[in-house]
């Protein structure tokens, strides 16, 4: 009977220590429910985070298309507009060498003395007399 009872008690503290080593695995596992349990939270919060932030970026980018559109047209019109503002330019840089060549023959001009102008018209105007003269002399020989 005592070897019963040894026995008994030997499986008694078998089944403690086998109750202690659940209890504590129990424990292990409600700790690590609660961590999951956690981290599931945070996760959803994240997604919840990353969704908004992936809807901000969706709107930006409509947004940006949008700009872009309206800055590829303005710029496509520019584009024209500074071709004929090239040609325009060109242009006028014709008729500013042209005035600049009028302004250098203007201001030749005014340097030839006009009485000089005078004197050589008046001897122009004697050698002709004379060479008539001389033409009715010879017609008359």
């Amino acid at each position: 009977m005592m070897e019963r009872l040894k026995e008994e008690e030997t499986k008694g503290k078998d089944m403690l220590d086998e109750k202690i080593k659940q209890q504590q695995y129990l424990t292990q596992l409600t700790e690590d429910l609660g961590e999951g349990r956690a981290h599931a939270t945070r996760n959803r919060e994240e997604i919840i985070k990353l969704q908004i932030r992936y809807s901000q970026l969706q709107t930006q980018e409509e947004k940006f298309t949008g700009e872009l559109k309206t800055l590829t047209d303005e710029n496509e019109f520019y584009g024209k507009k500074n071709g004929e503002f090239e040609l325009d330019n060109a242009r006028l840089n014709k008729e500013i060498a042209s005035t600049i060549q009028k302004i250098d023959i203007n201001y030749l001009l005014k340097e030839v003395d006009t009485e000089d102008l005078r004197l050589l018209a008046q001897n122009n105007k004697m050698m002709t007399s004379a060479l008539h003269n001389l033409l009715g002399k010879w017609e008359g020989i």
